[in-house]
């Protein structure tokens, strides 16, 4: 006769039920311990409510990681752009940071933003300047990158750049409209500070307006391209050939046209057009910057046809080469990526019609009809 018989579930524990003159027979009401002894291992356990906080807290560690990627490639891009600057000033024919905040608040959102600003404000402070020179640089810096992602957003770009749309619309929105935000705080900053004169005002702020645009322009898609880039499965040696060969004469061409005395930039063209045409985006956005910065280094340091005439007219040669190359580039590659997806989608709605003709051909062909039985017999 048992008295009574305490039982335990996971999540509460019963009284004792005492027995009423009944005998219960149960055999396996034993307690339960370890074969050695000792005591099992301590778990321990996460309560359900713990696991939005540490959700939460990764979040916020991931997106402070985000924050300082960018502010670290901001100020080390305005540091590249800094080392080749024409003539004696400190403008830049192209401006890296615009196109690398542009591409990061496209990837990555606005929560990326204060990045932007903290490598503005970095980039922009030299010690001794007029505070107004450098609040104005850096919040013109910080707020045109921002303008142009909301631009884009506002039209539904898409930044794989598969549409002649999402290339326009870079290009217009992004970097030429954005960027007036940026040379307009920028150079009126300067006016103010008494370091550019009035009568300079109209040129500084159109080779600022330029540079920083070139930055959206040349960098941009390149950094798209290399996000977003779709590589081939297989890779044919005669590709892997011809890149090499374009690769190869396309430098041998632009350094024999930087040393000469004359202003031969633009037959590289040839060259531009065969990458956009066998390589799209993957081929074009590559040659475009490698073209562009190997120009922007012969125009520094004065060699070949930049060695003479004054430092304005050289801004405007540069700028105009590199506008003229990567347009040609990215409209030329979008031009031929949709030509090809095009021709990719009719073959395969041809491929899918003659499987379904097939089909409709087997089941409508008049099967020869079977003889009656008695001739059937006969035969």
């Amino acid at each position: 006769m048992i008295d009574g018989v305490r039982t335990a579930t996971h999540s509460s524990r019963m009284s004792v039920v005492p027995n009423k003159g009944a005998e219960v027979w149960m055999p396996f009401v034993v307690p339960v311990r370890r074969r050695i002894g000792r005591p099992g291992p301590r778990i321990a356990s996460v309560r359900s409510d713990d696991v939005p906080t540490i959700q939460l807290l990764r979040s916020h560690a991931l997106l402070a990681a985000k924050i300082l990627v960018v502010m670290g490639a901001y100020y080390g891009g305005g540091r590249l752009g800094l080392l080749s600057p024409i003539g004696a000033g400190d403008v830049s024919p192209l401006w890296p940071p615009t196109g690398i905040a542009l591409v990061a608040l496209l990837l990555w959102g606005p929560r990326v933003w204060p990045g932007v600003a903290i490598g503005a404000v970095l980039i922009n402070y030299w010690p001794g300047e007029p505070p107004i020179q450098f609040v104005g640089a850096a919040l013109g810096s910080a707020l045109a990158p921002l303008l142009g992602y909301l631009m884009l957003r506002a039209v539904d770009f898409r930044a794989t750049l598969e549409r002649l749309k999402d290339v326009i619309a870079l290009l217009v929105l992004g970097g030429m409209t954005a960027m007036v935000v940026s040379a307009t705080f920028s150079v009126v900053s300067l006016w103010l500070a008494g370091v550019v004169p009035r009568s300079a005002f109209a040129a500084t702020w159109l080779v600022w307006w330029t540079g920083d645009a070139m930055g959206v322009l040349i960098l941009a898609p390149l950094l798209l391209t290399a996000r977003y880039a779709r590589w081939p499965r297989e890779i044919h040696p005669y590709r892997v050939i011809e890149a090499a060969t374009l690769l190869a004469t396309m430098l041998a061409v632009i350094a024999l046209a930087l040393r000469s005395p004359e202003q031969l930039l633009f037959i590289v063209f040839p060259f531009i057009i065969w990458a956009a045409w066998r390589f799209q985006l993957a081929g074009a956005t590559p040659c475009v910057f490698l073209v562009t910065a190997i120009s922007i280094y012969a125009a520094s340091r004065g060699l070949g046809s930049f060695a003479g005439d004054s430092v304005l007219s050289h801004l405007i040669t540069l700028q105009a080469f590199s506008a003229s190359t990567t347009l040609t580039a990215l409209v030329l590659s979008v031009t031929i990526s949709a030509r090809n997806d095009a021709r990719e989608h009719v073959q395969e709605v041809a491929t899918q019609l003659a499987t379904v003709v097939n089909q409709l051909d087997r089941r409508l062909r008049p099967r020869p009809e079977a003889p009656p039985y008695g001739k059937r017999d006969e035969l």
